[in-house]
């Protein structure tokens, strides 16, 4: 693969520019952007993130501009007609600069992500909404993702050669350049190179492209041998999970959901890629393929559905579980289609996620919407209550709408105006940083909702204790000292002629000792039970120095036992204990070390 030359840039260059005008001004205005981000001083809050959300919203407003010309260009638009659909688009990012905040609302930074979505997935079918036939939109696609991938390699050969020229320039005249040099070097090359070259590739009189056949073999030999087995792995593990809950019968955990959108993404991405070649003579494999997993998506939907479900049920929706739950939808549609179907149009695939997409963004139906609504139902029910599971939940429900929806998202919570608040806060952008300001809100909402912070995180406590004596042990009347630290989870030692096996419980409450045929178990129950009462007591002495460390008599820390013939002393030196709530639960759990002596 050859590098271009100077002359072929140039002329490809030009091209570009006539046909993409915008998209090289937007190019521009982003390699300038990320330039400035890296002379800016950090304490420049104000700055920064506005050319976060410039680099953000230029993305966005270049590839619906892309989208945009090339269906102009398919269907022979008139030029004023052009001009309009790239003014309108402009005029949107402009208008999305302004009334998006993605520094200081998260549910705004989704917005955004999925805007970029849906146009990658805009121009992939776009040509083809009128029109067109399926070879013609697969090997448009194919020269899309082909290019993007020759223009990421171009640009990683140029950044490296010409970094490695930087830095011996660097060295050999002692110029003493500033590791900002390399960051503007690669966004120059990597906004600005990469996208020039990129839309050099872009083709022209797409609707001829139905007349090509031609398939590159390297596509066909990465699905076969590296996407197909990948599917093969993760449909063995889900499989087995599905078994697994059955015979247990119990829901699934959160993350079986992952495993299964990636099961489908690499088996709908096997099938476009191989789509061309599945009639021809010796690919009967890729039909048999096709129906298999599809067949197979069927029981991974209801586990995917079982899943969502799950998370739904206990915590709500959020902008996460809203998109998952799309997903699943989507892929039960497009599993049943593919299933049901004899058209088999692929052109469905994008142009269905497309609108899920574009249906997720903005309305009472979108994912910023539909998750706030939930949440603030949520914390409604759960205001009443004051135990510790409540006050978690609120705290955590609290959180999320300061940091996804603002403290406006409270309003019908308390009569003091949060939008004036709210306001007055985001003038403060230029002086604070974000985890600043999203501090100061977050202390506002608990205080304005009688809330306890300290009661609302997931760890509801966490102490240690030592012995009074500062861990001395008297040793004196014993014959063997062990040693014990709570990550040894098993610990084997002779004792004279005796072999002697110590094991720790996996809960970290209870130890199991064998010396040669005798067995005995140590449950630290009892001390952890009556150091927890002495803590919500506040009957513990707390140690100089230490937060949340205290002292705890070393006669209340101790064990005396007889095994065999051996007497055993099991002295605590110090023991952590830390409690944390599950669906309304709480669970304690501890660790420790511990003195073993033996006589």
């Amino acid at each position: 693969m050859k590098l271009p030359s100077p002359a072929s840039i140039t002329r490809h260059t030009t091209v570009v520019l006539r046909r993409f005008p915008l998209q090289v001004l937007l190019c521009l205005i982003a390699v300038i952007a990320a330039c400035w981000l890296v002379e800016v001083d950090y304490k420049q809050y104000l700055v920064i993130n506005s050319l976060k959300k410039l680099l953000a919203i230029c993305n966005v407003c270049f590839i619906f501009l892309l989208a945009g010309d090339i269906f102009a260009e398919t269907y022979g638009q008139h030029p004023a007609k052009r001009w309009l659909i790239r003014l309108a688009i402009l005029l949107g990012g402009i208008l999305l600069f302004y009334v998006l905040q993605p520094h200081f609302y998260q549910s705004d930074t989704y917005i955004l992500i999925l805007l970029a979505i849906a146009g990658h997935l805009l121009l992939s079918f776009i040509p083809f909404v009128r029109q067109g036939d399926t070879t013609a939109f697969w090997q448009f696609n194919k020269i899309l993702f082909l290019r993007i991938l020759t223009s990421i390699f171009y640009t990683l050969v140029l950044f490296i050669g010409l970094a490695i020229a930087l830095f011996a320039v660097d060295h050999l005249f002692s110029l003493d350049l500033r590791e900002k040099y390399y960051q503007n070097l690669f966004f120059i090359l990597g906004i600005g190179f990469n996208t020039l070259f990129f839309l050099a590739g872009v083709p022209t009189q797409i609707p001829s492209l139905a007349k090509y056949a031609d398939y590159p073999k390297g596509l066909k030999i990465f699905t076969q041998y590296v996407l197909i087995p990948l599917m093969g792995i993760y449909l063995l593990i889900l499989l087995s999970y599905e078994l697994k809950i059955i015979i247990d019968w119990e829901l699934p955990k959160g993350i079986v959901s992952n495993l299964i959108i990636g099961y489908a993404f690499f088996g709908i991405l096997s099938l476009l890629l191989i789509f061309p070649i599945r009639s021809q003579e010796g690919h009967t494999w890729i039909q048999l393929f096709s129906r298999f997993f599809y067949f197979t998506m069927v029981p991974l939907l209801v586990l995917l559905g079982l899943a969502t479900y799950k998370r739904i049920n206990y915590y709500g929706i959020t902008e996460l579980r809203y998109f998952l739950l799309v997903l699943a939808c989507w892929l039960t549609f497009i599993t049943v289609y593919f299933l049901v179907s004899k058209g088999q149009h692929i052109k469905l695939i994008p142009l269905s996620l497309c609108l899920c997409t574009l249906f997720a963004i903005y309305g009472p139906q979108s994912a910023s919407s539909i998750s706030k609504n939930s949440q603030i139902a949520r914390l409604k029910r759960l205001m009443p209550q004051s135990d510790r599971a409540a006050n978690m939940e609120k705290g955590s429900i609290i959180r999320y709408l300061v940091n996804h929806h603002g403290l406006t998202a409270l309003q019908s919570f308390t009569k003091r105006d949060l939008t004036a608040l709210e306001h007055h806060f985001n003038q403060e952008n230029d002086t604070l940083a974000s985890y600043m300001l999203d501090k100061q809100k977050l202390d506002t909402a608990f205080a304005l909702l009688s809330v306890d912070p300290n009661q609302s995180y997931q760890n509801t406590k966490s102490y240690s204790v030592s012995t009074s004596n500062a861990g001395v042990t008297d040793v004196k009347g014993w014959n063997y000292l062990v040693l014990l630290d709570n990550y040894q989870r098993e610990r084997k030692v002779m004792i004279g002629k005796d072999s002697m096996t110590i094991t720790m419980g996996d809960d970290n409450r209870h130890l199991d000792i064998q010396i040669g045929k005798n067995h005995m178990a140590i449950k630290l129950d009892s001390i952890i039970g009556a150091i927890d009462k002495a803590y919500e007591h506040k009957q513990l002495v707390s140690q100089k120095g230490g937060e949340n460390h205290y002292y705890y008599p070393q006669e209340k820390m101790q064990f005396m036992k007889t095994i065999g013939s051996y007497t055993i002393g099991v002295f605590v030196t110090d023991i952590t204990i830390y409690s944390y709530f599950t669906h309304s639960k709480e669970t304690t759990n501890s660790s420790f070390r511990a003195t073993i002596l033996l006589k």
